[in-house]
């Protein structure tokens, strides 16, 4: 008896691994998004998430990077959430979140299904515990998440569909044009032989049309002066020292936060060890660059805040190498069991931190501004940020220009630019951040100082310490220009206080 023929519907159904495979994916996507919202209305970081989305407030005032504002990623994380903000009842600060949530449950997810194509369900699952509770160690809105669930998704295309895989590959440029080269090397790694040069060209293709626009706007030169030259001139100026000396009290779950950079670190050589030593080669092996290049910038700044993308990568490496290894004679099987050692130690990290991020939470209120109407933060920083809404909205009208400037910017290390999406308030100059080697320098004070007189905006002045203070381990040296100091000291008078922020205006 001939069988009918199979619907397309049935037909990727079974690709995919038949219904029952299709409820374990979801079951997967859900939990992890679960995990991901986690206090998602909880804090505000007003440096990084501060960063993003002013560049997206700019970019939907119809600013342009590099041209119009200082900035050193890709234009599609600001364009991303630009758009997303356009949306009905959409709120910037609830906005990011949301999309960050369903990144890092797709890239645990996406781990999940590149380990299960080597191995079992038990080995599969580990490699998605593990991703799943590092990839929200810190919650951030820069586009590192969204390049490492790109990579992954082409990955998972690449096999049949190599031209789709090649699409989401170069959309990664877009977002990171350094990164957009290593999901090139992914790719190319993942994709059969006769089909990587279609897979090349869709990357091509996506890369030179999503950028093309911006290098009209602002030429092809600054980006890659913005993206590249940043991480060569630039981002030495923010280094940190690798954390190898533990010098804290004793508790286990804080000596195994401490270790986590240097635990990546062992995870993805013990991985790279491993798939040189198996044979025939599995196809994981296509995640190696996305680890390599995870690992020089976790080593550029070895924090909790530069995880992503190696977490993104070593779990479902070290999966498959232990699931290979574990049980192939002497030598290998010890290295299989440290593999599988260290993936342990991560989902136990991960854990650990979820636990202390739930538990501990300490108490929180509502701030009552429009940009962040869903948000709970402390109630100190609460009661600070509505005190300066007010006193601005009393003295100058809607959507008039500040520059939020700190305490000193011969040596900075974190400044307040939340603040200008809070405010509801554009920047007079190009320059949104409060980081050593951009705001530090004399030319970048001279230009702002040249935009401060010229619009006479008045300028917000954070006080607090810790926007001067030197970030403990920093490698660099020495303090930076005083002219932007100078002119503040000379030029301005402080004209209201409240909490930590002065109110100066031209005299």
């Amino acid at each position: 008896m001939i069988a009918p023929p199979m619907s397309s519907t049935s037909r990727l159904v079974s690709r995919l691994g038949g219904g029952r495979q299709l409820v374990v994916d979801a079951v997967l996507l859900l939990a992890g998004l679960g995990v991901a919202l986690l206090l998602v209305r909880h804090y505000l970081n007003p440096h990084d998430e501060g960063l993003v989305l002013q560049a997206a407030a700019r970019m939907g005032d119809g600013d342009v990077p590099y041209r119009d504002f200082w900035w050193n990623y890709g234009p599609g994380q600001p364009l991303l959430l630009a758009l997303l903000d356009r949306l009905p009842k959409t709120e910037p600060l609830m906005t990011w979140r949301l999309v960050r949530a369903a990144e890092d449950a797709f890239v645990a997810w996406a781990a999940y299904r590149l380990v299960l194509r080597e191995t079992t369900q038990p080995w599969a699952l580990g490699a998605w515990a593990a991703t799943v509770v590092l990839m929200v160690v810190v919650r951030l809105p820069n586009p590192n998440a969204t390049c490492a669930a790109l990579v992954l998704l082409s990955l998972l295309l690449a096999t049949r569909w190599p031209v789709a895989a090649g699409i989401a590959a170069g959309i990664v440029t877009l977002f990171r044009p350094e990164l957009g080269l290593v999901a090139l090397a992914c790719l190319l790694i993942a994709a059969a032989p006769a089909a990587r040069a279609r897979a090349a060209l869709a990357w091509l293709a996506a890369s030179v049309v999503t950028l093309l626009p911006f290098a009209i706007l602002a030429g092809p030169w600054a980006i890659v002066d913005s993206t590249f030259g940043f991480d060569l001139t630039v981002q030495p100026d923010q280094r940190l020292a690798f954390p190898l000396v533990y010098d804290l009290d004793f508790e286990a779950g804080t000596f195994l936060h401490f270790y986590l950079p240097a635990l990546l670190m062992a995870g993805l050589a013990l991985a790279l060890l491993g798939l040189a030593v198996i044979r025939p080669l599995p196809r994981i092996v296509a995640l190696a660059p996305l680890g390599l290049a995870g690992a020089a910038y976790l080593v550029g700044r070895a924090d909790v805040y530069h995880l992503v993308p190696i977490v993104a990568a070593v779990p479902a490496m070290l999966a498959v190498v232990a699931a290979k290894t574990v049980r192939a004679g002497r030598a290998r099987t010890a290295l299989g069991v440290a593999c599988a050692a260290v993936l342990v130690l991560f989902t136990v990290d991960g854990v650990l931190r979820r636990i202390d991020f739930v538990s501990d939470a300490p108490a929180v209120a509502g701030i009552n501004i429009k940009q962040a109407r869903w948000i709970q933060t402390f109630p100190g920083d609460v009661k600070e940020t509505e005190q300066l809404r007010v006193l601005l909205d009393q003295r100058y009208p809607p959507r008039a220009p500040i520059f939020l400037a700190n305490a000193r910017h011969d040596d900075v290390r974190a400044g307040v630019t939340l603040m200008y999406v809070l405010m509801d308030r554009p920047n007079p100059t190009r320059y949104d951040v409060m980081q050593p080697g951009v705001v530090t320098r004399a030319d970048v004070q001279r230009e702002i100082v040249d935009d401060l007189r010229r619009t006479r905006a008045p300028v917000v002045r954070w006080m607090d310490p810790s926007g001067a203070a030197r970030e403990k381990g920093s490698r660099r040296a020495g303090g930076g220009a005083t002219i932007l100091d100078q002119e503040l000291a000379t030029q301005y008078d402080v004209v209201a206080t409240t909490g930590p922020y002065q109110l100066l205006e031209r005299r």
